[in-house]
């Protein structure tokens, strides 16, 4: 298992590091291009399209790599993408019923154009994630990892590309490094779309129900929980925090959207196989995966505890050097979410979503709570309680998982 595992890891992380490299080559040219008010109207639309990406599929993207037969897998895909098209469609809407109103929540501060883009950027967003977890159906983590590459290259090129035309062209960038990235993969995998049958479709979502039921809301709401701070700061009084927190968090995050994330894909195969194998237990799956993120973490971030504003104001640019100060605290939160969050695919494999449900709802009401009564009492002050909450709960939730792993529940088919 050791050497299949680190095989399998070190594909995706082959191509997953390139990406990660290239876009955080590209930031310190965004930086100089856009301004920090332009970084949070992108900070703003990817706190809301995020969450709303996770409600679209009702999270039967996740089931996609679970089926021993990949005619069920198809199935999985297949619905998830049709139920994202619909539902995004009636955010549309929505959106443009009451678009004044939300406008108004940030001071007028987001156009109408940038507004409207949220239902297809989220809709992207799960298209490419369904598809990404097809091909860990297929264990296509070659293909998953040059998608990552596809994905990262027209992100960064059509945000400066377009920067000369529009306002928004961190969005449009963002929407179109989402349509290459699974264009490719659909490219690559092929999905038979003719072989998908209504029945079957109906069979497959009666069969992983438990996922939009226990899982769906929980996982919007946990979604919805980690884009909060920059939400929070947006409706305030000085909207460019919100820019710096949006650049401090897409750095911050790189390593556990990238690294930590490819860890995870394979993590979810391994136990998903274990698992089909008639395995009892999964802990010695969990702990060394543990041990791996925890060593990852020590060398992605101690260098931002100790040097982050210099590092930001270097690498950004002088006005960019308040957010290296916010870094330098917001990067425990970051370590622990990087360490705990790959881990958490487990529950859906042993049936413990319900136990995840209720740690994601209690993530949610401490995050609203701390934060509303912290929001008005200055940066500095708002970030401490962000930080102690987020480590708390957190290591609450690897408590969690380390429960499912020794108490594996089995489905009834």
């Amino acid at each position: 298992m050791g050497n299949s595992y680190l095989k399998k890891v070190a594909t995706l992380v082959s191509g997953t590091v390139f990406a990660q490299m290239f876009s955080l080559g590209i930031y310190p040219l965004l930086t100089r291009l856009f301004d920090a008010e332009q970084f949070a109207l992108f900070g703003v639309f990817l706190s809301i399209t995020s969450p709303l990406a996770i409600f679209l599929t009702l999270r039967y993207e996740a089931s996609i790599a679970l089926p021993k037969k990949p005619v069920d897998s198809l199935h999985l895909w297949a619905g998830s993408l049709l139920l994202a098209a619909m539902i995004a469609l009636l955010c549309f809407i929505i959106t443009s019923i009451f678009s004044e109103s939300i406008i108004s929540l940030f001071s007028g501060r987001i156009s109408a154009d940038a507004l409207y883009l949220v239902p297809l950027g989220a809709f992207t967003i799960s298209l490419f994630q369904a598809t990404t977890y097809l091909g860990i159906s297929k264990s296509a983590f070659v293909s998953i990892s040059k998608s990552k590459v596809v994905q990262s290259v027209t992100i960064g090129l059509s945000q400066i590309a377009l920067s000369v035309v529009f306002f928004d062209s961190l969005l449009y960038g963002f929407i179109l490094g989402q349509v290459f990235a699974s264009a490719y993969l659909i490219y690559v995998l092929k999905p038979d779309i003719n072989k998908v049958e209504s029945h079957l479709l109906k069979h497959n979502g009666v069969k992983y129900i438990d996922y939009p039921k226990y899982n769906a809301l929980p996982s919007f709401i946990d979604t919805f929980t980690l884009q909060l701070p920059v939400l929070l700061i947006a409706t305030g009084s000085d909207f460019a925090v919100a820019g710096f927190f949006t650049l401090v968090f897409r750095i911050l995050a790189a390593p556990s959207a990238v690294i930590g994330h490819a860890i995870g894909q394979v993590y979810l195969k391994e136990i998903a196989d274990r698992l089909n194998s008639g395995s009892t237990s999964l802990a010695d799956v969990v702990f060394p995966t543990l041990i791996k993120l925890v060593i990852l973490a020590i060398l992605s971030f101690t260098p931002v505890v100790f040097f982050g504003e210099e590092l930001f104001g270097f690498a950004f640019g002088e006005e960019w050097k308040r957010a290296g100060e916010y870094a330098e605290i917001i990067v425990f939160a970051i370590a622990a979410r990087f360490i705990v969050s790959p881990l958490s695919t487990i529950l859906g494999v042993t049936n413990h979503l319900k136990l995840g449900a209720i740690w994601k709802v209690l993530y949610f009401l401490s995050s609203f709570v701390i934060l509303s009564l912290s929001i008005d009492k200055g940066t500095e002050e708002f970030i401490f309680w962000f930080v102690v909450n987020e480590l708390v709960m957190y290591g609450l939730y690897l408590c969690v998982i380390w429960y499912a792993s020794v108490n594996i529940k089995v489905r009834n088919v």
